[in-house]
């Protein structure tokens, strides 16, 4: 199922400024993809679905080209953002006259402090449908595809394109239902499942904790995110032009671009 002319326009539009402003690190597409630390002994596990992949391999092994993790799971050093959520108005697509609000969630999966991966729910508030957007960086297999772990439950995702116009990135882009939503809000554990080049899983955490509150929460308007990812821009700016002339002032300015970003949790905890 393709996306409606709105969900795109909302792709495209909304979601850019909710990535900009939530993620105050380095740009996904600029970062270089980081490696991700070595995975835990896995503990034992249960007999396999039939849909189940073969069992990760050991940890230890060597990572991927292209950023990809070796072994099963990921350890402390993978962490993703809080979920954050930006809304606009749109027109319709039957009557443009008309608007409708449009919403985009995304969190970003960090590793070694570095953006490593991006995922991206947007849509018609109200609907029951979702698009779905996944962003890795190339190396992996791209037939098995991935996966999103629900607890015990696997959801499988083809890629759809791999590109380098944005960086070296791989996307799967698929549309979601309320039942894919509801797993996301209910589950214990949430992972990111993807193979590289050695056949062995990798594993990366995604955390649902505050996905329900901000799914359900009315998000913050498209232009005071504009507005607030301007600022930070700014701060962070002066902060790198006087970091060698003036360290002092380099710091304040840093600390008033965190501030900013602060202001933003806030706005997004307190709804």
């Amino acid at each position: 199922m393709t996306k409606t002319r709105s969900i795109a326009q909302l792709s495209a539009g909304i979601a850019a400024t909710l990535l900009a402003v939530a993620f105050a690190g380095p740009a996904f597409s600029q970062a270089q993809p980081a490696q991700a630390p070595a995975a835990k002994p896995a503990p034992a596990k249960p007999p396999a679905a039939a849909t189940a992949r073969p069992p990760a391999a050991p940890a230890g092994a060597p990572a991927a080209p292209g950023g990809g993790a070796p072994g099963q799971a990921a350890d402390a050093g993978v962490t993703s953002t809080p979920w954050q959520k930006v809304c606009n108005d749109i027109p319709d697509d039957k009557d443009p006259s008309k608007k409708r609000r449009g919403c985009a969630l995304a969190s970003v999966i960090i590793v070694n402090n570095q953006p490593y991966a991006q995922i991206q729910l947007s849509g018609i508030e109200g609907a029951a449908e979702r698009s779905l957007e996944i962003f890795v960086p190339q190396g992996f297999m791209l037939q098995p595809g991935m996966r999103m772990m629900f607890d015990t439950q696997a959801v499988a995702l083809p890629y759809t394109i791999c590109t380098v116009q944005s960086g070296p990135i791989c996307i799967s882009q698929t549309i979601v239902n309320a039942e894919f939503i509801s797993k996301m809000k209910s589950a214990k554990s949430v992972f990111l499942e993807m193979r590289n080049p050695q056949q062995r899983d990798v594993r990366l955490p995604i955390s649902n904790a505050d996905f329900g509150k901000v799914y359900d929460g009315p998000g913050m308007d498209a232009a005071v995110a504009q507005e607030l990812q301007r600022k930070r821009m700014e701060a962070a700016q002066a902060a790198q032009a006087s970091q060698q002339k003036d360290p002092e002032q380099a710091k304040k300015d840093q600390d008033t671009a965190a501030a900013i970003m602060k202001s933003w949790q806030g706005k997004q905890n307190a709804q």
